[in-house]
């Protein structure tokens, strides 16, 4: 098993990622179908997990680096009162329909984590549904639970979403802590590219992305 990283610098083409998952998984991870525009999603880097050149999970990865960013994602919604900046926000997460509750999120998490102190991040921020499983485990690591407060009524789901926020200064070392004791055997199983120790921090913004975006529509 292989962790990788996938971005617009190492992509000339979709091809390979096309090969790597379905036509429905890839559209997924970079939010639109393949089109001129989607290699520009991918400048936020996706990190993947590998096998027999299929994606088994991901974690795209961007960086709020002022309120300005926190505004542009929330839709200019203050609704934490303290945000410790610059903040890693992890979204786009997928786990292969076969590979759910085996530890593979967790994973990648970990990875995150020290992707986040190399960075130098110190918050961890992500959003999911109330019911997803992984609530309560990221609250054992840390996670504070917030309303998020727009939620995904654009994507069709008319579910509760909650906003977690982790405070990496203060809980980062024991929640990277928790998610090695829980990957220790799927640990073991992985090779990480050379492209992971050469990735750096995201420095562009959703609002220069979005914009972009409509440049090439």
């Amino acid at each position: 098993m292989v962790l990788d990283v996938v971005n617009a610098k190492q992509l000339k083409s979709l091809d390979r990622f096309r090969k790597l998952c379905s036509r429905k998984q890839a559209a997924f991870l970079m939010t639109n179908d393949f089109n001129a525009a989607s290699d520009v999603d991918l400048v936020f880097p996706n990190l993947i997990l590998l096998e027999k050149n299929k994606i088994l999970a991901s974690f795209r990865l961007e960086v709020l680096w002022t309120w300005k960013d926190f505004d542009d994602r929330y839709q200019g919604h203050r609704f934490l009162k303290t945000v410790k900046f610059p903040c890693l926000y992890i979204n786009h997460v997928y786990t292969h329909p076969t590979k759910q509750r085996q530890g593979y999120n967790a994973l990648l998490r970990y990875y995150s984590f020290r992707l986040a102190k190399k960075w130098g991040m110190r918050s961890v921020l992500g959003d999911m549904l109330e019911t997803s499983p992984r609530v309560s485990t990221l609250q054992k690591m840390g996670y504070k639970a917030f309303p998020h407060p727009v939620g995904w009524k654009f994507l069709g789901t008319t579910g509760k979403v909650l906003t977690l926020y982790l405070d990496f200064e203060k809980n980062g070392k024991s929640a990277t802590q928790f998610c090695r004791k829980m990957t220790l055997g799927l640990s073991r199983q992985v090779k990480a590219s050379s492209a992971i120790n050469k990735l750096k921090a995201p420095r562009t913004s959703l609002r220069a992305l979005l914009t972009f975006n409509k440049m090439l529509a």
